[in-house]
């Protein structure tokens, strides 16, 4: 592994440039076994490493033997869960040796992400398949339930956990062509009930929490054309905020919430919106012009760690970002676009229970 510092990045942002010899990283974030970050490779493997510690060692372990590409990762206590394109898979740390150990067998079928519950638990996004569960009985056995909505085929792609409500955990998901998606655990008393606000025609790809404890259950979704939605409460809002910046250009990958701003990756750049999670939250509007940031970069996705760092992903390396050097230093020239506002009457909300689909 290498890691070095640079004021010259792609985007001329003081930025770490990190790299591990003999692997192709495919996802990142935390890692809170150390307090520091963790990666998944292209060909299956994840690798963490603490930058704090002065050795800045990597270990390398080896999650799927399909070989596919990590493309998500979740972690709850000593138990860790992956999602490639072919397999969920699931595994245990030994703490005394840093090891990690298959914890049950693994889910032959493919995933577009997966995130953890309070309770220990898992939740993979499996496409119109529904969702896998992930779960430990009284014995400590593990269990695959595939669940679905008994309001027809969804196509589930990008999952987050936002924060808990009277009902549990309360999750939000991308549905591909279908909007956005916000539901209770359906392993918790919640048993799994939610609502879906379809937009027609809106193809959503990314979801994200907004990060706020005031408003706990607040998200951002944005839709391959670059719409953005903003809701203060995925379970109780039939309305989102639903905004189109029509000066950008290229086709949306992922969306980000950190410290009040929104910050976006598309196939062409990364874009900083500043202040505008927070002026939604705040109830300010938000469908006037606004100074954005844009860097052009050929990235392949963002990630956000420990609300300090941006993680983003290049073809051959990832930069490491610092949040304060991004903002509020004019480190990209400004550019002022004005929104526009989509009416809300196309908005089309159900409300859902699972249903079990099958068991593995």
């Amino acid at each position: 592994m290498s890691i070095a510092s640079t004021t010259k990045a792609d985007f001329n942002v003081p930025s770490d440039v990190i790299r591990f010899p003999g692997f192709e990283v495919s996802w990142a974030g935390e890692c809170p076994w150390n307090e520091g970050l963790c990666f998944g490779t292209e060909n299956g493997y994840l690798v963490t490493f603490a930058p704090q510690s002065p050795a800045i060692e990597a270990r390398a372990h080896q999650l799927t033997e399909s070989g596919e590409a990590i493309n998500g990762i979740a972690i709850a206590g000593d138990l860790l869960c992956a999602s490639t394109r072919a397999d969920v898979t699931l595994h245990r740390l030994d703490r005394r040796s840093g090891e990690l150990s298959p914890a049950g067998d693994s889910y032959e079928g493919g995933a577009h992400g997966v995130a953890s519950t309070s309770a220990g638990g898992f939740i993979a996004a499996l496409g119109v398949g529904g969702l896998l569960l992930l779960d430990a009985d009284p014995h400590g056995r593990r269990s695959h339930r595939v669940i679905t909505p008994n309001c027809g085929i969804q196509n589930f792609y990008k999952i987050a956990y936002l924060g808990s409500a009277g009902l549990g955990d309360v999750f939000a998901c991308a549905l591909r062509k279908g909007g956005l998606l916000g539901m209770t655990d359906p392993l918790g008393p919640g048993r799994g009930s939610g609502r879906i606000n379809v937009f027609p025609g809106l193809d959503v790809v990314s979801v994200c929490s907004l990060r706020s404890p005031d408003w706990p259950l607040a998200a951002a979704a944005i839709g391959i054309d670059r719409t953005i939605l903003l809701t203060r409460d995925v379970l109780g809002d039939p309305t989102p905020e639903t905004l189109v910046f029509d000066a950008l250009e290229g086709t949306a990958y992922s969306i980000v919430s950190a410290s009040g701003h929104l910050i976006v990756l598309t196939d062409r750049s990364l874009v900083v919106f500043p202040e505008l999670a927070n002026r939604f939250l705040q109830g300010e509007p938000i469908d006037r012009a606004k100074t954005i940031l844009r860097w052009p970069v050929d990235a392949v996705d963002v990630y956000l760690a420990y609300d300090r760092w941006l993680l983003v992903e290049l073809p051959d390396r990832v930069r490491r970002i610092a949040l304060d050097a991004l903002l509020p230093q004019p480190v990209a020239e400004p550019v002022a676009l004005a929104p526009r506002t989509l009416q809300a009457t196309p908005w089309e909300v159900s409300s859902f229970e699972f249903s079990l689909a099958s068991l593995s």
